[in-house]
């Protein structure tokens, strides 16, 4: 179908700018909107019926509220957020392709693929930034917390050891136990191992002169006597303006990961 070709090209162009550049435009992003409602609004005149520009407008709908809400709540960028209103538009949504519409079918596959996407990614950022990671994860794991945890899974460990011959446990429950007790081990190091990523391969120095809005400054810089704090969702352009008018040359910000590839795989495998 024609959409399709209209989604599978205008990912990939996102893809590539958000890799290279770590920002998907915004005209690419109002373009496929726009198509979305013309392949709509033109195929509506075609069948002499409303259905198919009513779909474009639900698929938008649907996806911008639950993008909005991911974009709220700090876990997409705005260019995420923007493309999935285009994929919405462009694949509409109608109540005959229930119970498995394409942008509910797009959003748990994106969901999957993301989680993977982004792990294999913070692989390769630490692979790449090797000294800084290894710094972090080395001091992110000699904290008290992270001590104290270790502790605990050790003794927890040997009371399940204490209580086997006590209690008379089967095997399975044995093994049951000590499986729940290492998938808890995996997520601490698992955090670890992000949190390090995120602090010692995502934190750059950037030219004031290059911030976008939506970027996150992290280190709060003091501007005019006073502590200039970044907006929970990004810089916004007023502030940006702000730094350039009190000459603040560079901040350190933190990169987020390019998550439309994800977006592309995703709308591939399915």
């Amino acid at each position: 179908m024609i959409w399709e070709l209209f989604v599978l090209i205008g990912l990939i162009i996102g893809s590539v700018t958000d890799i290279v550049r770590r920002e998907v435009p915004d005209m690419l992003n109002y373009s496929m909107i726009a198509m979305g409602f013309f392949l709509g609004l033109i195929f509506s005149l075609k069948q002499l019926s409303f259905s198919p520009i009513l779909n474009s407008l639900y698929g938008f709908g649907i996806a911008f509220t639950i993008s909005m809400i991911l974009f709220k709540t700090g876990q997409w960028g705005g260019g995420d957020a923007k493309m999935l209103w285009g994929i919405g538009a462009l694949g509409g949504f109608s109540i005959a392709e229930f119970p498995f519409p394409f942008i509910f079918k797009f959003l748990v596959v994106s969901m999957v693929v993301g989680a993977v996407y982004g792990l294999f990614w913070m692989f390769y950022l630490a692979i790449k930034n090797g000294s800084k990671f290894t710094s972090n994860f080395k001091r992110l794991k000699d904290t008290k917390a992270s001590k104290y945890t270790r502790v605990a899974y050790l003794v927890l460990a040997f009371l399940i050891l204490i209580l086997i011959p006590i209690l008379k446990l089967p095997i399975e429950t044995v093994m049951a136990l000590f499986l729940v007790l290492g998938l808890f081990t995996l997520f601490f190091y698992l955090y670890i191992f992000v949190k390090s990523v995120e602090q010692g391969c995502l934190v750059k120095e950037l030219k004031v002169s290059k911030l976008t809005p939506g970027d996150w400054i992290t280190n709060n810089p003091v501007v005019n006597g006073k502590e200039f704090v970044c907006e929970k969702m990004g810089v916004t352009k007023e502030q940006i303006q702000y730094l350039k008018k009190h000459n603040v040359q560079s901040v350190e910000v933190t990169e987020g990961i390019p998550f439309v590839p994800a977006f592309l795989i995703a709308f591939l495998l399915i």
